[in-house]
């Protein structure tokens, strides 16, 4: 049976800095290149140079990068390549709780003001000892961090079990699971209990979903469906871990376009899987071209799709294969989400973070970026932000934010 919470208590607030969350990291390999900018110039007559020369001047001015956001991209009228968005992110990081374990597993960016992280953070308590009670629940505001326990209910009796996942619609429509379901109504906390028929006890991973239609994926296969009334079980075919889910909807025609992302950890035969879900219908669309470990999936919907974990993957509709980005560091990469094709940014092994503009990756290392022992497990686009998640050696959990 599945606890779940209808309210949230304490909450603190946190500055400063948790645990490494075990995984396993690939080599290293870095590769740098640089870009060569050429000018030339020809003879002219005077008088035509200084007005070409005052040309060129306010040009070069008024394409000074600003760090402009995708809901206001200028569209490049120079037919030299497609839209891009801003590399210049400004980076700062936190870190939450004392030690202990401390973690986050997601991150959802409502708004400039408005983020929630998920995991343990541990504090210490008025004698200076660890608090074996976690928090659960980060909330960034637009100037600093705060944690809050929020309890599952059962038989009238708060439970405490780290959320994996937030999924965000909306302020006042946020979705959480760990080992259960529950939903923010921008008022309180509302439990949306998941029958045992239905789930079972594998652990829930992550969400996706439009409106009052949410998806849950977890360990051992198990896919559940929530149409607005209730849970139906998915029947998945595999007993692989689901690792992530990403998700299409037409709003006029209902139609949609969902993958999720199967694969085992290196303690275990390695196994992989990438299925299509259309209703109560699974394809596996899954090739050999694609390695064994894969943690994360994005995509815009017949357009370009992207596979992150032991390496970045994209493929079009047109490709029969999928291809490996080789103009990135093969970091394993926790997770990959975006904005939009113009605007993705992925996390993962070792602290690095990279970001796609529309025509160049672009990974942040030396003095961009702090840098850290751990890893980043999670990761959102939305705007002006990008923010990453994680843990560091030491048993801290940190969080990434960049403004543009």
């Amino acid at each position: 049976m599945f606890l779940v919470a209808t309210e949230s208590t304490q909450g603190v607030s946190v500055s400063g800095g948790a645990t490494m969350k075990p995984r396993i990291l690939l080599p290293i390999r870095l590769s740098q290149s640089a870009l060569l900018l050429r000018a030339r110039t020809r003879p002219r007559a005077v008088f035509v140079f200084s007005i070409l020369l005052a040309y060129f001047l306010l040009l070069f001015h008024s394409c000074k990068d600003i760090g402009i956001p995708p809901d206001r991209i200028i569209p490049d009228s120079t037919s030299h390549g497609p839209d891009t968005t801003s590399h210049n992110f400004i980076w700062t990081i936190d870190t939450l709780g004392d030690g202990g374990g401390s973690v986050l597993n997601d991150v959802a960016i409502i708004n400039d003001t408005l983020i929630y992280a998920v995991g343990e953070i541990y504090l210490k308590d008025s004698t200076g000892q660890i608090d074996p009670l976690f928090y659960n629940l980060a909330v960034w505001d637009g100037a600093s961090w705060s944690v809050q326990r929020v309890p599952y209910y059962y038989q009238g009796q708060p439970f405490f079990n780290p959320f994996q996942a937030v999924f965000a619609l909306a302020a006042d429509n946020v979705w959480f699971c760990g080992n259960g379901v529950m939903r923010w109504d921008g008022t309180q906390f509302i439990e949306m209990p998941v029958p045992g028929s239905v789930w079972g006890s594998n652990r829930m991973n992550k969400m996706w979903g439009t409106g009052n239609s949410m998806f849950v994926v977890g360990n051992g296969g198990s896919i559940a469906h929530f149409d607005g009334n209730g849970w139906t079980k998915i029947e998945s075919g595999t007993t692989i871990d689901f690792q992530d889910i990403w998700g299409w909807s037409d709003p006029a025609t209902f139609e949609e376009e969902i993958l999720a992302v199967a694969s085992h950890t290196i303690f275990v035969p390695q196994e992989r899987t990438l299925i299509q879900i259309k209703g109560f219908t699974l394809t596996n669309v899954t090739d050999n071209s694609l390695p064994l470990a894969l943690s994360s999936v994005w995509f815009v919907s017949s357009q370009k799709y992207f596979l992150g974990g032991d390496g970045l993957f994209s493929r079009s509709p047109m490709d029969s294969l999928w291809k490996q980005e080789t103009n990135v560091p093969n970091y394993y990469v926790e997770n990959i989400r975006g904005s939009g094709l113009n605007d993705i940014v992925w996390a993962g092994g070792l602290g690095l973070v990279a970001h796609y503009n529309g025509a160049s990756w672009h990974y942040y290392a030396g003095a961009e970026i702090p840098s850290l022992q751990g890893n980043y497990y999670a990761v959102d686009v939305h705007s002006k932000l990008a923010v990453a998640v994680g843990g560091i050696i030491g048993g801290k959990a940190i969080a990434l934010l960049g403004k543009r």
